[in-house]
């Protein structure tokens, strides 16, 4: 008599911030390769490898479930993560599932460039006694790494997603490619990404500025990405710096001192150059309209156009940003673009040099707090 083969059952964890299509390239890879019996996603509550998720569980759960739906997985959705109310590790999960189908063949899904740091993780012994790896090969990542755990490999190469740049794109408004329709339109109706601090922002703005904010955000975040810092705090930061830019120099005074903003050199300032008063007037704004909370977002926004002598990473990345943004088109943008990439600092230097080179071969006053920034930037 012919013995019944084993049940299979898939578990896929991650993030899924957003799901992409890597992630649906690899779950129907598997469902081709071993035709399980059930194919479970487990989206993580919070990642123990990983900063905190950009959006909530139940936004990263319902993006999931579309996206699955859309490319035809037959999956359900795990809320383990969730019930468990705390950071959850994958042998953890994996025992549980190993409790939810006894005596099944169990697999957990993975990209090869998990493998390289895959014995890092915590209790592989009891991951590896309970579950087959299941892995698609992406490029870059050596055919041989991780043998010794015997992983089985799926046919083919698989894309190698950027979370971290998909969510760059989001945030400055872009639908890039990678995101599945069904999660963009969820994106779209929930506002995800900044999408209700963006459209809140740019309601204030006209086309020109509005484009220069949106260069200015997509600046920021590739500088962030560069230095390995947080996207989000960039994007938001630019996409409020110039929320006020387009009220006229009395609405800046004016609300300059209804707020009691405490700006350098305001009584000069009001009379010789009001329009500088919009990067103060727009972290004002901003954190009052917008409910922008970030001390950092509105410090980085208020310090975007004069700088300051100690300024932060996050005020140098607005403050080039904003300077050097795609929009720009003065002579030497495109070198102050591609060094804030490489140095941030000496891009900083460098743009505050040519705004009080601009500002004295014009005959413009120069406020004191930009020429501050001009020479301790420069000493």
């Amino acid at each position: 008599m012919k013995r019944a083969a084993k049940r299979k059952v898939v578990v896929y964890g991650g993030t899924f911030d957003p799901p992409h299509e890597g992630h649906m390239l690899l779950l129907s890879a598997a469902a081709r390769r071993l035709r399980p019996t059930a194919v479970w996603l487990l989206p993580a509550l919070r990642s123990p490898l990983k900063s905190a998720p950009a959006e909530s569980f139940d936004d990263r759960t319902a993006m999931l479930r579309a996206a699955a739906a859309e490319a035809g997985v037959r999956a359900g959705v795990s809320l383990f993560e969730k019930r468990r109310g705390r950071t959850t590790y994958t042998w953890q999960a994996i025992e549980y599932f190993r409790s939810l189908h006894p005596g099944a063949e169990l697999y957990f899904l993975m990209g090869s460039d998990c493998l390289p740091g895959f014995h890092r993780w915590r209790r592989t012994d009891r991951i590896l006694a309970s579950a087959r790896l299941l892995v698609g090969r992406r490029a870059g990542f050596p055919r041989g790494a991780g043998r010794r755990f015997s992983p089985v490999f799926l046919d083919g190469t698989f894309p190698e997603e950027s979370s971290t740049s998909l969510r760059a794109a989001l945030y400055c408004g872009d639908a890039p490619a990678g995101v599945p329709a069904a999660a963009m339109r969820i994106i779209r109706r929930r506002g995800l990404y900044l999408g209700r601090l963006r459209e809140g922002a740019l309601r204030r703005l006209g086309p020109a500025r509005t484009r220069h904010t949106l260069a200015c955000a997509r600046l920021a975040c590739a500088i962030a990405a560069a230095r390995g810092t947080d996207p989000r705090a960039a994007a938001a930061a630019a996409l409020i710096h110039d929320y006020a830019k387009e009220m006229t120099p009395e609405e800046l005074v004016r609300e300059s001192r209804r707020r009691g903003l405490r700006i350098p050199g305001f009584g000069e300032t009001a009379r010789r150059a009001p329009q500088l008063l919009h990067s103060w007037v727009s972290a004002a704004l901003a954190r009052e309209e917008l409910g922008v909370d970030d001390p950092a977002v509105l410090r980085a926004a208020a310090r975007h156009t004069l700088g300051h002598p100690s300024m932060g990473e996050l005020d140098r990345t607005i403050f080039v940003a904003d300077m050097a943004a795609g929009d720009r088109s003065f002579p030497g943008v495109a070198g102050l673009r591609r060094l804030a990439l490489c140095d941030l600092d000496a891009a900083a230097a460098l743009a505050a040099r040519l705004k009080v080179g601009w500002l004295r071969r014009s005959g413009k006053w120069i406020h004191p707090l930009g020429l501050k920034t001009c020479l301790r930037l420069n000493p």
